[in-house]
C-alpha cells in the first residue's frame, strides 16, 4: 500500500457514528501497518496495530471488540489461527481477511471459516473502506440485537438448518457437517446458504453470533445426531 494523502474533514466523517470501535491491524509487513494506521487516522478512526499474531491474541482479552484487519500469512501465528481462536474464545469482531488471491479456493476456504472478508493484497484504498464500513454496521447491528430478537429469528429455521447452525456454532464446517449428518456436501452447502437467508445473516460468522445470541447450543461432540430421512 502506498502512502495516503491527508483526507479533507468531510470524508473523515464518512462512516459517521458507527466508526467509534477501534480497528486492529495484524499483518507483519511494517509499511501496511504504518500506511493503515496512516489512512484510518485522517478518517477519524482509531486503531491499534500488531506485528504477528501471537501478540495480537495474547492482548485480544483486553481489548474491546473492532474490526480486525489481518494478513492471511504471517510467521508463527497466521490469520488463519486468529480467526479459529476467536471463534474459540466467541469474540465477535468482523474479520478482514488480507491475502494474495481471492481465488475460488480462498473463496471457498472464507465460507469454511467465517471471516467477514476477503481483501485482495495489493488493496486499493476504497475497497479497504468499504470492507470497514460493512465491519462497522455489523459491530453496530450486533450491539442492537437483543437476545429475544435472535431467539424470534431462529425459531423460524426448520430442523436441519438448526442443527447445522448448532454445528456452526461447534465450529464444524460443511464437510464435518455433512459427514456428520449423513447428507451430501452440497445439500448441507444450500442449507447454510437458506439458513443465513431466513435469519438476516449476512455470512455464517454473523450467522453464528445469532445463534449464539438465542442461547442455541452447539452441536455436542458425540455421534448421535444423524439426519432423519424426512430431513
Amino acid at each position: 500500500m502506498a502512502a495516503y494523502p491527508l483526507f479533507p474533514k468531510e470524508k473523515r466523517l464518512l462512516f459517521g457514528p458507527i466508526a467509534s470501535a477501534p480497528v486492529y491491524v495484524v499483518d507483519d509487513d511494517a509499511l501496511v501497518r504504518e500506511s493503515t494506521q496512516f489512512l484510518l487516522a485522517t478518517l477519524g478512526i482509531s486503531s491499534r496495530t500488531f506485528a504477528d499474531g501471537a501478540g495480537f491474541l495474547d492482548a485480544v482479552e483486553q481489548l474491546p471488540d473492532g474490526c480486525l484487519l489481518v494478513d492471511r500469512v504471517m510467521p508463527g501465528v497466521g490469520g488463519l489461527e486468529i480467526v479459529h481462536a476467536l471463534h474459540a474464545r466467541q469474540r465477535q469482531m468482523p474479520i478482514i481477511l488480507m491475502t494474495a488471491a481471492t481465488n475460488t479456493p480462498s473463496r471457498r476456504l472464507a465460507d469454511t471459516i467465517g471471516p467477514h472478508t476477503l481483501l485482495e493484497k495489493p488493496f486499493a484504498e476504497s475497497a479497504l473502506l468499504t470492507a470497514l464500513g460493512s465491519g462497522f454496521e455489523r459491530l453496530a447491528f450486533g450491539s442492537e440485537q437483543d437476545a429475544a430478537n435472535a431467539r424470534d429469528v431462529v425459531a423460524q429455521l426448520p430442523p436441519l438448518q438448526t442443527t447445522i447452525l448448532r454445528g456452526l456454532i461447534a465450529g464444524l464446517d460443511t464437510p464435518a457437517l455433512a459427514e456428520r449428518l449423513g447428507l451430501a456436501e452440497t445439500r448441507v452447502r444450500r442449507s447454510r446458504v437458506a439458513l443465513k437467508a431466513r435469519i438476516g445473516a449476512r455470512d455464517v460468522h454473523h450467522a453464528i453470533a445469532i445463534g449464539r445470541r438465542a442461547g442455541l447450543p452447539p452441536l455436542p461432540a458425540h455421534d448421535d445426531e444423524k439426519a432423519p430421512s424426512r430431513w
